[in-house]
């Protein structure tokens, strides 16, 4: 089994909506996908209820609290448990809770103000002995990317002078939004258009597999 965190001390980066969509993207892969909502807001949760019986299929579980995972214990055959973690969770409360082969996708937006944030983030992370050492692997997304702007375009020569690998840039859309409100995600749909937006993930996928 692959534990996946998705994590950034920074709220609002779309860590919940970056959550869901990669638990779709990997179950329309034959994947077995547990998700995980530690975010006492339960975003994660609230989708998860709403998802159609007839898409392909996710397990959840509602822990609240973060802490508790420490003692949860996934049923059996799970090939990825995605944990969507509290926002203002730093990197020190994280390291706690990671373990050899583990994975860390932090999400971020194209905004001055979240790039200090994250990349103070990213620096205490950095520093984590399992990550330091290469035994979890850290990613990078930027989130809501509107292409051929500035602030796109900044973002990505910062996150670049980072130690992670920028694995994503994900275009903002309604689609994120629409297909929210049904329990859905990007890769439940097969338009022409959607899959042109799945390419946003394709490296990142490749990362997790």
């Amino acid at each position: 089994m692959k534990r996946v965190f998705l994590a950034n001390s920074k709220g609002g980066a779309g860590k919940s909506t970056l959550t869901v969509n990669l638990a779709v993207a990997l179950a329309n892969r034959n994947k077995r996908v547990l998700l995980a909502d530690c975010d006492p807001q339960l975003s994660t949760a609230a989708w998860c209820e709403r998802r159609p019986g007839d898409a392909a299929p996710l397990e959840w579980v509602v822990l609240r609290r973060i802490k508790r995972l420490e003692a949860f214990q996934p049923p059996a055959g799970i090939d990825y448990l995605l944990v969507d973690t509290p926002a203002g969770m730093d990197a020190d409360d994280l390291g706690k809770l990671l373990a050899k082969g583990d994975r860390v996708v932090v999400p971020v937006l194209p905004s001055v103000i979240d790039l200090d944030a994250t990349e103070r983030f990213l620096a205490d992370l950095a520093a984590l002995p399992l990550v330091a050492s290469g035994r979890v692997e850290v990613g990078l997304v930027l989130n809501r990317v509107r292409s051929d702007t500035v602030s796109a375009r900044t973002a990505v020569e910062r996150l670049s002078s980072q130690p992670f690998p920028l694995l994503a840039q994900i275009r903002d859309t309604q689609a994120y939004l629409l297909s929210a409100t049904m329990g859905k995600g990007l890769f439940d749909y097969h338009s022409q258009v959607a899959q042109e937006r799945q390419q946003d993930y394709r490296k990142l996928l490749r990362w997790l597999a």
